[in-house]
């Protein structure tokens, strides 16, 4: 997430707001692969690792099946996105200059690359190991940023830095997330035993699906009554208020595992009041960014964004934030 705000400037910089709002467009694209991918298992692996953590050969039997599952929905989506992408662009954006090839194909693979080490940074954050965590992400943003700026560097005012870049960055860490994950746990498909976790995934995968449609559809509805420009400037907006978003999820993932681990220990499950105070503690932080938004934000943006054409935005941050 920080990645989108960090690498901000250097959009701003090198593309328009037409070309900000295509991309914006198909980073949408890309979280949409991403969820089906993960099919919620970056959400099932918190539980099912406090539930099988006594039991390495359950464990281990699981957490194989998971990513093997993925690898397997990944290999499906790619093809199916190979023969009927272009289609599905056509019928959708008829009017618009988003084609599929080659940057909603590279939407995919990137979506596909980031499901596996996104899930495998959950895994990292349920065994609380934060030193690995920490760097494994810190490496996957810095090899992303890299081949972004140097594709920005020499494709100028273009789609081909960002995307292609953000594609050719996510590889690494997936082959190593992968490469983790099959040397410890061994090469397992066991669907029977899968099956109970894919009953608690479907209805988390839908829920993430709303999730989704809720926060990242508008891009794409917006494009039938807005130009492009309008939808990079009113993205540009949202993607100022990502630091908000990127602490609330920090400091909710910080804790989350504490609190299955001590919802997992109890024999009758209920909330109590160590657990309630981390979400008071969420809920007042939340409250003091929305303040500090709605009155920084607007004098940032007209003071260090030199392209009048993305001031536009702060008109929009009151109600974003």
């Amino acid at each position: 997430m920080a990645s989108a705000i960090i690498l901000l400037p250097l959009y701003i910089h090198h593309l328009s707001t037409e070309l900000y709002g295509a991309l914006s467009v198909y980073m949408v694209f890309t979280l949409l692969v991403q969820i089906v991918v993960t099919f919620s298992f970056d959400t099932s692996v918190y539980i099912h690792f406090q539930e099988l953590k006594g039991d390495q050969k359950r464990l281990s039997v699981f957490m194989s099946s998971a990513f093997v599952f993925m690898l397997i929905i990944g290999f499906a989506a790619f093809l199916f996105f190979a023969f009927a992408g272009s289609f599905l662009f056509k019928i959708a954006l008829p009017d618009r200059d988003i084609s599929f090839f080659p940057y909603g194909m590279s939407s995919v693979g990137a979506g596909i690359f980031q499901a596996i080490f996104k899930v495998h940074s959950n895994l990292l954050q349920s065994r609380e190991k934060p030193e690995t965590f920490f760097w494994s992400n810190v490496v996957s943003f810095s090899l992303i940023a890299f081949f972004i700026v140097i594709g920005l560097q020499l494709y100028p005012n273009s789609l081909a830095g960002p995307i292609l870049g953000r594609l050719i960055g996510s590889i690494i860490p997936c082959l190593w997330a992968l490469f983790r994950i099959l040397r410890e746990f061994g090469f397992h498909y066991d669907f029977t035993w899968l099956r109970s976790s894919l009953s608690f995934n479907t209805y988390t995968f839908i829920y993430q699906m709303q999730q989704w449609i809720i926060n990242q559809f508008d891009r794409i509805l917006m494009l039938f009554y807005l130009s492009l420009a309008n939808v990079g400037v009113y993205d540009f907006a949202i993607k100022c208020l990502i630091p908000v978003e990127l602490l609330m999820n920090s400091l909710h993932n910080s804790f989350y595992p504490k609190v299955v681990g001590s919802l997992m220990s109890q024999t009758g499950k209920g909330s109590s009041p160590d657990i309630n105070r981390y979400y008071h503690g969420l809920t007042a932080i939340v409250m003091l960014l929305v303040c500090g938004s709605i009155l920084v934000l607007p004098w940032l943006i007209e003071t260090f964004v030199s392209k009048p054409d993305y001031h536009e935005a702060t008109r929009y941050i009151p109600y974003l934030a």
